[in-house]
């Protein structure tokens, strides 16, 4: 069944999938990264780096939780006016049945933000040996196309299957909104294609003013938390503000449309937040959910923002 294009998407300097996928207590239903709506109605949840999130959301106690094949196909693009970066990567995983050792976690949705309340991760043995023989999964020659993207962009799987990561600093790739295409030529994974809306790249964050390293910026958890961007005309938004508590976790995750300029923080997420050092990140990204076989191929562009990651002290 092919699945219907989609805009959406979400980011952030954390990637949740395994986290997510694991929650075992729900208050709603974990959509981290947003949702894809595919054409006969169905919504898949996916997490910050565009992953699906499937058949996860209810794992046992210990934290196990089961997934669908899956991959993702990634372009970066960052603009620092001194330096330009452009990137691209890709990955597959077969599924082999419940991850084990994932940490519990608590979620809560309050707005455009939700909340990750999670415990240490339980005691794991080191599992079955890897078969160092065995092949990378992989959908063979990956062309990536559109914007200012040169032609002959390509990933090539290397002789274990995997890819190495495409890595370029003499290009302008995108100015933000033009279509990107992604098409793969097939291999373990069957052929696909896909579009994306290429994020704008030079988009910075205005508030809250992060101080400069060393120094760390005060957020009051007590009040909402205004955010504000400019330079953004196309994707998303991810606001992630994260600390460590009890040998466990505590995220707040927030999706803007990159649009409207300004989102809000709730007072009773960042609650959650304890009262300690953290870290705040920010990106802007676009995503599209494919179907290749029984592979759920999520494909995500993402840049950089300015003056968007820093080290915090939650009061």
């Amino acid at each position: 069944m092919k699945l219907a294009r989609a805009s959406i998407v979400v980011p952030s300097a954390l990637v949740l999938f395994r986290l997510v996928a694991a929650c075992t207590e729900v208050k709603e239903q974990p959509t981290d990264g947003g949702t894809i709506t595919l054409e006969d109605g169905a919504v898949v949840p996916v997490d910050d780096a565009g992953n699906p999130i499937l058949d996860g959301g209810g794992g046992g106690s210990d934290g196990a939780s089961t997934i669908t094949d899956f991959g993702s196909v990634s372009v970066s693009y960052y603009d620092l006016g001194v330096a330009k970066s452009f990137q691209s990567f890709a990955q597959f995983s077969k599924a082999t049945g419940p991850v084990p050792g994932l940490p519990s976690c608590q979620s809560e949705v309050a707005g455009d933000c939700t909340s990750y309340v999670c415990g240490p991760a339980p005691a794991q043995d080191a599992g079955p040996p890897v078969d160092a023989g065995k092949l990378a999964e992989n959908a063979g020659v990956i062309t990536i196309s559109g914007a200012k993207i040169p032609a002959g962009t390509t990933l090539t799987p290397g002789a274990t299957g995997a890819y190495a990561p495409l890595t370029r600093t003499d290009l302008d790739a995108w100015v933000g909104g033009e279509t990107i295409k992604v098409s793969a030529a097939g291999g373990s994974v069957p052929a696909f294609t896909g579009d994306l809306v290429a994020p704008s790249p030079a988009s910075s964050l205005t508030a809250p003013v992060l101080a400069a390293a060393p120094a760390k910026t005060e957020i009051d958890r007590a009040k909402p938390l205004a955010v504000t961007w400019s330079g953004a005309t196309a994707g998303t938004i991810g606001f992630t503000l994260a600390a460590t508590s009890g040998g466990g976790s505590v995220t707040v995750q927030c999706r803007f449309d990159a649009s409207k300029g300004a989102g809000s923080v709730p007072a009773s997420l960042l609650a959650k937040l304890p009262a300690s050092d953290g870290s705040l990140g920010t990106s802007i990204t676009s995503n599209t959910l494919v179907k290749a076989g029984s592979y759920n191929v999520s494909l995500v562009a993402t840049s950089f923002v300015k003056s968007g990651a820093g080290q915090v002290t939650f009061k």
